[in-house]
C-alpha cells in the first residue's frame, strides 16, 4: 500500500514538473521573439537614417556620428553591433573598394570572401562598434550560401529575416554561436509588390550579429536551474547550435521540446530540468507519502507485536539461560575466527609493503642511504652502491656517511649552519641532522667521494624518520647525481656565449655596412654639389669621374649584399659555359692594374695552361679572383702581388695569389671566412670593407666543388690557394663578329617612358633626347595602358613598381591588346626569378638599374630591330 501510494504521488509530481517546464519554455520563446522584434527597432533606426539622407550621402563619418550617439549593447542586450551591408555588382567592385579606402582614416578596406562567385556581392560596409567586429568589415556574406539565401529572402519578402546558425569570432578570439538579423533597404520609397522587383531595387541590408547565449542571459526571468538546447530544423536533419547542459540535467528524465517559427527559420527548443528545478517545483519530497503510510503500518505492527511479546515472554524467560550459554560459546568461537583472519590479513599486508619497499629501493635511480640516530648506516640501496662503489654489507652498521663526504665541505657547512641556527656543533655528524631535528627542510648541494677517489656533485635531501609518537628513529638521505645536469648547463652557457658573439658580429657588420654605404653616397652627393659650381670642363670631367667611381663602389656593395642574401636563401646557381681562361685572366689583370699602380705595386700574372677553354661559370670565377686580388692589393703597401694559374693532374686548375702585405695571425685566420667578420676589427676602421668578400669567395669556391686554403704570417704576407675541378674542352672555331655600331642620326620612332620617380624620369629623358625625336612620359601603369591604346608608340620603357597599376599588370594588359608592341622592363629587381616573371608577363627585354647610357641605347636598338 505504501509503494502504490508513493507511485501515484510521484506520477502527480512528474506531471507538475512537465507542465511547469512547458510554461517556462513558452515564456522563454515569447521573450525571445519579443527581443528579436525589439532588435528590429534598432535596425530601423539606422534604416531610417540611410533612407533619409540617401546612400550617396551615407559615408564613414556619418556612421561614426550615428554610432557615438547610440550604445547598441546597452539598448539591445545580445546585439554585438549594428551595421550596413551594401549590394555591389562585380563591375562596381574596384570603384567601391577604392571609395571605401578613401573614406576611412586608416585607408584600410579589403574584400574578404568565404567562397569565390560571379554574382552580386553583399559586402559588410560598416559595423559598429568596429573594434569588436574588425574581422567582419569587407566580408562578402553573399559568398556563403546560407547567409546569401537569408539576405535574398529578406529582400524578396520585404521582411525581417535571420540567417541559419553561424559561428561568430569575437575580439577575444573566442568562437560563439549566433546568427545575423537582416532588414532590407530599397532605393525607392514605394516598395514593389512583386518579389523579383523588390530584389532588383534592393541596395543593401541593415544587419546585426546576435549571440544566442547573450540573448538568453539578458532575460532576468530565465530560470537558472534548467538547461536549454536550440536546434535549427529548417532543413532536413537539423543542426544543434546552442546547448547548455550540466551533467546532472543530462541524467534527468524531465525535458520538454517545442518547435517554433523564428523570422524565416524553424527552431526546436528543448528544456531539461536540473535536480534543483525538480525539487523547487515539486510540492512534496520523494518517498514522503511512502513513509507516511509506512509509519502507520509500523505503528499497527508494533501494537500486534507488543501483544504477541507479552504472551511469549514467559516461554522466552525459561529458555533464556540455556540460549545465553550457547550464544556466549558461539560468540567466542566467531571472535577467535575473526581474530585469526585479521592477523593473517595484516601479515600479508606487511609482506606486501616490505616487497614494495624493497622493489622501490632496489630499482630507484636515486641514491638512498638511511642511518640510525647515532649516524651509523642502516640502509644502502643498489643505486648508492653504483654511485659510490661501496657494497652495502661493508657499510651497514659499520660506517657513517662521513666516509664519502669531503671533510672541508663538512666544516664549511658547520660554520654556515652555526650562523643560520645560532648554535654550535660538538661533532661532524650533527651537521647532517641539524635541520631535520628541527623539522626544517634540508636540501643542498654536496660533493660525494666514491671508492675510487672521484668527486661526484649531488643534490642531497635529508629527512628525519619518526615513529607514531613523533620520536626520531633515524635519518634518510636521498642523493641525485648532478654531473649530467652540470655538463648540460655548461654546454648551454657556451652556446649562449657563442650566440651573443654572433649577435655582436652582426651588429658590428651593420655599423660597418652603414659606413661603407655612406662613404660612396657622400662621394656621389659631394661631387654633384661641386659639379653644380664647376667652371671648367677639366674640373667637371674630374668630378664626373669621381662620381662614377663612387657609384661603382656602391654598386659592388649592393652586389655583395645580394650575393650574401642568395647564399642565405640557397638560391645562388651556377651558369656553366665554355670560357677562354687566358682572355678572362687578361680582363682581371686590366681591372686590377690601376689599383696596383696607384700603390706602386708590381702585379705579376703567370699562366701555365695547356688548354685555353674550360667549362665554368665565368662571372663567378671572375668574382672569386677579383675578390682575392683586390684584398691582396688593399693590404699590401710595398712589394708585389703575384697571381699564378696552372693545371693540376686530373684535378682541374690551381689559382695561387701571393702578396707581401701585412699578413694575419692565427686568431685572424680562423675568423677570415666567417660572415660579418674581418680578420681584425682594426682592419675595418683602417681599410674599410663589409666583411663579406672572403665569406662570399669561400661560399662560391665550395659551390663550384673546389677548395680554398690560406697561409699567412704577420708583417710578411699571405698566400691563398684555390683549387677548382674545371674540365677543359676543345676551343670552338668561331668567327669574332665585328662590334655593332648604333646609328647616330635622330631616330623618328616614338618612345613611351612609364616611371613614377621624378629623378628617373629626368635621367631617362636626358639620356634619350639626343637620339630619339619623340619621347612621352607617364607616372603609372594605368596611364601607360591608356596612352598605348589611344596613341602611336614604338617602344615602352616600363618601370615595375608603380602606384595605381604596376608594370607587370600594365604589360599584360597592353600585350593582350597589342602583342607586337615592344616593352622593356627598367627595374632594380633583377634576380633570376624576377627576370623569369617579367618574361612570363610578356616583356621583350630587361635592363637593370642603374644602367649606362650606351647600354640603354643597345637594349632599345636590339629590341626594336628583332
Amino acid at each position: 500500500m505504501s509503494l502504490f501510494a508513493e507511485q501515484k504521488a510521484q506520477n502527480n509530481q512528474a506531471d507538475l514538473v512537465t507542465h511547469t517546464l512547458k510554461n517556462d519554455l513558452r515564456n522563454i520563446r515569447l521573450d525571445f521573439n519579443q527581443r528579436l522584434t525589439f532588435y528590429n527597432y534598432g535596425l530601423k533606426g539606422l534604416h531610417g537614417l540611410i533612407s533619409t539622407i540617401g546612400l550617396e550621402s551615407f559615408d564613414y563619418q556619418t556612421m561614426m556620428n550615428y554610432a557615438e550617439n547610440r550604445d547598441f549593447q546597452e539598448e539591445f542586450p545580445g546585439v554585438r553591433g549594428i551595421g550596413f551591408i551594401q549590394r555591389v555588382e562585380q563591375n562596381q567592385l574596384t570603384e567601391f573598394i577604392s571609395a571605401q579606402r578613401q573614406m576611412r582614416p586608416d585607408s584600410q578596406f579589403d574584400l574578404k570572401q568565404l567562397n569565390a562567385h560571379n554574382d552580386s556581392l553583399f559586402i559588410i560596409r560598416y559595423i559598429e562598434p568596429e573594434d569588436n567586429n574588425k574581422s567582419a568589415v569587407g566580408l562578402d556574406i553573399g559568398s556563403e550560401s546560407m547567409r546569401r539565401n537569408a539576405a535574398i529572402a529578406a529582400a524578396s519578402n520585404n521582411e525581417l529575416q535571420i540567417t541559419a546558425p553561424i559561428t561568430l569570432v569575437q575580439a577575444d578570439k573566442k568562437e560563439k554561436q549566433g546568427f545575423l538579423i537582416l532588414l532590407p533597404l530599397y532605393d525607392t520609397i514605394t516598395i514593389p509588390t512583386e518579389p523579383e522587383e523588390r530584389l532588383e531595387h534592393t541596395i543593401g541590408w541593415i544587419y546585426a550579429p546576435i549571440l544566442i547565449d547573450e540573448v538568453l542571459n539578458s532575460n532576468t526571468d530565465f530560470p537558472r536551474d534548467v538547461d536549454i538546447q536550440i536546434s535549427d530544423v529548417t532543413a532536413t536533419g537539423g543542426q544543434v547550435f546552442y546547448q547548455q547542459q550540466s551533467e546532472s540535467s543530462a541524467l534527468s528524465s524531465f525535458a520538454y521540446s517545442e518547435r517554433v517559427s523564428v523570422f524565416g527559420r524553424v527552431w526546436e527548443l528543448t528544456l531539461s530540468a536540473q535536480p534543483s528545478y525538480v525539487n523547487r517545483v515539486k510540492t512534496t519530497k520523494n518517498f514522503h507519502t511512502f513513509f507516511q503510510y509506512l509509519i502507520i503500518s509500523v505503528l499497527i505492527a508494533l501494537i500486534f507485536l507488543s501483544a504477541h511479546l507479552a504472551l511469549l515472554r514467559r516461554k522466552l524467560m525459561k529458555d533464556y539461560a540455556q540460549e545465553l550459554l550457547i550464544a556466549n560459546e558461539k560468540t567466542l568461537k566467531i571472535a577467535n575466527e575473526q581474530l585469526e583472519d585479521v592477523v593473517a590479513q595484516r601479515t600479508a599486508e606487511i609482506h606486501k609493503a616490505n616487497a614494495l619497499q624493497n622493489a622501490i629501493l632496489t630499482n630507484a635511480n636515486y641514491s638512498v642511504i638511511a642511518t640510525d640516530t647515532k649516524g651509523l648506516i642502516t640502509l644502502f640501496n643498489p643505486a648508492a652502491e653504483r654511485l659510490l662503489g661501496y657494497r652495502a654489507k661493508d657499510l651497514i652498521g659499520k660506517e657513517s656517511p662521513a666516509l664519502f663526504h669531503v671533510e672541508e665541505q663538512i666544516h664549511e657547512r658547520a660554520r654556515a649552519l652555526s650562523q643560520e641556527l645560532q648554535c654550535e656543533f660538538e661533532n661532524s655528524m650533527e651537521v647532517f641532522f641539524a635541520k631535520s631535528d628541527r623539522g626544517l627542510e634540508d636540501k643542498s648541494n654536496w660533493t660525494y667521494v666514491n671508492k675510487s677517489g672521484q668527486n661526484i656533485p649531488v643534490m642531497l635531501n635529508l629527512t628525519a624518520l619518526r615513529n607514531e609518537s613523533n620520536d626520531i628513529t633515524g635519518y634518510l638521505g636521498i642523493a641525485y647525481d648532478l654531473t649530467e645536469q652540470i655538463e648540460k648547463e655548461s654546454a648551454l652557457a657556451e652556446a649562449k656565449e657563442a650566440a651573443e658573439k654572433a649577435n655582436l658580429a652582426k651588429s658590428e657588420f651593420l655599423a660597418n655596412m652603414s659606413h661603407e654605404i655612406r662613404t660612396p653616397l657622400n662621394g656621389i652627393f659631394g661631387t654633384l654639389q661641386l659639379l653644380r659650381d664647376a667652371t671648367t670642363k677639366a674640373k667637371q670631367s674630374k668630378l664626373i669621374e669621381l662620381a662614377e667611381k663612387s657609384t661603382k663602389t656602391l654598386n659592388r656593395l649592393v652586389n655583395d649584399i645580394l650575393d650574401f642574401s642568395k647564399f642565405e636563401a640557397g638560391k645562388l646557381d651556377l651558369n656553366i659555359c665554355p670560357v677562354d681562361l687566358p682572355m678572362l685572366i687578361n680582363e682581371i689583370e686590366l681591372e686590377s692594374n690601376p689599383s696596383a699602380q696607384q700603390k706602386k705595386l708590381a702585379l705579376n700574372v703567370n699562366i701555365d695552361l695547356k688548354n685555353a677553354v674550360w667549362m665554368t661559370d665565368e662571372l663567378r670565377l671572375k668574382q672569386i679572383l677579383l675578390n682575392v686580388l683586390s684584398n691582396a692589393i688593399k693590404f699590401t703597401h710595398e712589394g708585389e702581388v703575384n697571381l699564378t694559374i696552372s693545371e693540376q693532374d686530373r684535378n682541374g686548375i690551381s689559382f695561387i695569389v701571393e702578396d707581401t702585405g701585412i699578413g694575419m695571425n692565427e686568431v685572424s685566420l680562423k675568423r677570415l671566412f666567417q660572415r660579418f667578420e674581418q680578420a681584425d676589427k682594426s682592419i675595418t676602421r683602417r681599410y674599410g670593407g663589409t666583411g663579406l668578400g672572403m665569406s662570399i669567395t669561400h661560399s662560391l669556391v665550395h659551390l663550384m666543388n673546389g677548395t680554398i686554403s690560406v697561409a699567412s704570417k704577420e708583417n710578411t704576407g699571405t698566400r691563398i690557394s684555390i683549387s677548382l675541378p674545371l674540365v677543359a674542352i676543345e676551343a670552338p672555331k668561331t668567327i669574332t663578329p665585328e662590334p655593332h655600331k648604333l646609328p647616330v642620326e635622330i631616330d623618328e620612332r616614338t618612345i613611351l617612358i612609364a616611371e613614377d620617380n621624378d629623378i628617373n624620369q629626368v635621367i631617362l629623358n636626358s639620356m634619350l633626347e639626343d637620339r630619339y625625336k619623340t619621347i612621352h612620359t607617364v607616372e603609372n601603369g594605368q596611364l601607360a595602358l591608356e596612352f598605348a591604346t589611344t596613341r602611336q608608340v614604338d617602344v615602352i620603357l616600363m618601370d615595375i613598381q608603380m602606384p595605381i597599376m604596376d608594370g607587370i599588370e600594365a604589360c599584360k594588359r597592353i600585350k593582350s591588346l597589342q602583342p607586337n608592341l615592344p616593352i622593356i622592363a627598367t627595374t632594380a629587381n633583377v634576380f633570376e626569378e624576377d627576370i623569369a616573371l617579367y618574361k612570363a608577363a610578356g616583356f621583350d627585354a630587361c635592363i637593370a638599374k642603374p644602367f649606362e647610357q650606351q647600354q640603354l641605347f643597345e637594349v632599345i636598338h636590339n629590341t626594336l630591330n628583332k
